[in-house]
C-alpha cells in the first residue's frame, strides 16, 4: 500500500530509537513524510540511522511549551529520492 503523504507524531523512545523506526517504516509506504520528532533528530548520530534515500527538506523548531515536561521537538519533512545521502 502506498500513500501520498504520512503525517505523524511517533513515540520518541530512548535516544529517539522508536521515532527512527517509525520514520523508516513510513518510508516504505510513501515518498513524503511530515512528523513531529524529538530535537535529537538534528544530531548526526540520529540522522545516520534514517534510510539514506530520505532527505530532510524542512526543519522547524517547535515552541518550548509544545509538550509538557520540557520535551523539545521539531517539525520535519522528509522526502525520498533516488539519490542516497552521505552518512555524516
Amino acid at each position: 500500500m502506498r500513500f501520498s503523504v504520512i503525517i505523524g507524531n511517533p513515540p520518541y523512545g530512548t535516544g529517539a530509537n522508536m521515532a527512527i523506526k517509525v520514520l523508516n517504516k513510513a518510508a516504505q509506504h510513501t515518498d513524503d513524510i511530515r512528523m513531529v520528532l524529538p530535537l535529537s533528530f538534528r544530531k548526526d548520530s540520529v540522522i545516520n540511522k534514517v534510510d539514506i534515500k530520505m532527505h530532510c527538506v524542512q526543519d522547524d523548531t517547535l515552541p518550548d511549551d509544545t509538550f509538557p515536561r520540557s520535551i523539545r521537538a521539531v517539525k520535519q519533512r522528509w522526502v525520498k529520492t533516488d539519490e542516497c545521502r552521505e552518512k555524516i
